[in-house]
């Protein structure tokens, strides 16, 4: 996804690419809703609208057709259920849409916690999740950690076992393949700024999310910095969810690798059951 997406403005007439795929997009979009199983006749309808973003291209390669988060807005906007300008939007990752105070209340961003918790479903094959912290830099994989981090899964090739989440004020968790999508790339919201009720809320999206993939995951494994750890933290206590702790600095990449293929390992080979954790000599948070 990261690689394919091209960006969409109002220079490129979203009527050209319903005429490009020859169906409308809104049904496209409407359909996708639901995850169904992609109909061959549709594939490369669907393929069209994965270029521009709309569609995850993942999901998409495994048969089914899954809306993205820039979808799910634009989807609203051709309803008329939201308000928000194409060029916001459909702006160059790293333009900065959302900032100000206690943004996780703002109408928009509460869009995308209901897409996230509601909308998103985990279609993938790996049984790793590893979460990092977000990034004052937009798009977040353009950050100096990010970039190691994805170096480093593609080195000892865990790509394909591991997928990635980012913690995020004020997104709550951000699915890494849509790092470059609204609003994952258009937001400045430093963690200082989180308020006490946004902190409740915080706690409740990522408990609400680790309760969504905990049966899809033989793993969680975090790597978070103290204010973000202390977060997830309490959400791994209110999901009851058992994870891994790696501290996060750079000093610690070589750990993080060393968990990480330790895990691949386990679920490649033994198919242990996902509540079984071997302490390697790394924090273990367990329940």
């Amino acid at each position: 996804m990261l690689s394919e997406v091209t960006e969409l403005n109002e220079s490129v007439n979203v009527l050209d690419l319903e005429y490009a795929v020859g169906r409308s997009i809104e049904d496209l979009l409407e359909k996708a809703l639901s995850l169904h199983h992609v109909d061959i006749r549709d594939l490369q309808l669907y393929l069209a609208l994965s270029k521009h973003g709309l569609i995850l291209s993942k999901p998409l390669s495994q048969g089914y057709a899954l809306i993205s988060s820039l979808g799910y807005y634009y989807l609203l906007v051709l309803k008329g259920e939201v308000k928000l300008s194409l060029e916001k939007l459909f702006s160059p990752p790293g333009t900065i849409v959302f900032e100000g105070d206690e943004l996780f209340f703002n109408p928009l961003i509460r869009v995308y916690h209901e897409y996230i918790l509601s909308i998103w479903k985990p279609v993938t094959k790996a049984k790793i999740a590893l979460f990092t912290p977000c990034s004052n830099i937009k798009p977040i994989p353009e950050s100096f950690m990010n970039k190691k981090i994805d170096g480093l899964l593609r080195k000892y090739l865990l790509t394909q076992v591991v997928d990635r989440y980012i913690v995020s004020e004020p997104l709550g968790i951000i699915d890494y393949s849509q790092a470059y999508l609204f609003p994952a790339a258009h937001y400045d919201y430093p963690p200082e700024k989180l308020t006490v009720r946004e902190k409740r809320v915080y706690i409740e999206i990522i408990a609400e999310f680790l309760e969504k993939i905990s049966r899809t995951y033989d793993y969680v494994v975090y790597s978070l910095p103290r204010r973000h750890r202390q977060v997830f933290e309490e959400a791994l206590d209110v999901a009851n969810v058992v994870a891994v702790y790696v501290p996060y600095n750079i000093y610690y990449l070589p750990r993080l690798r060393n968990e990480l293929l330790r895990l691949s390992a386990l679920v490649m080979g033994q198919g242990i059951n996902s509540h079984v954790l071997v302490d390697s000599g790394y924090v273990v948070k367990a329940y």
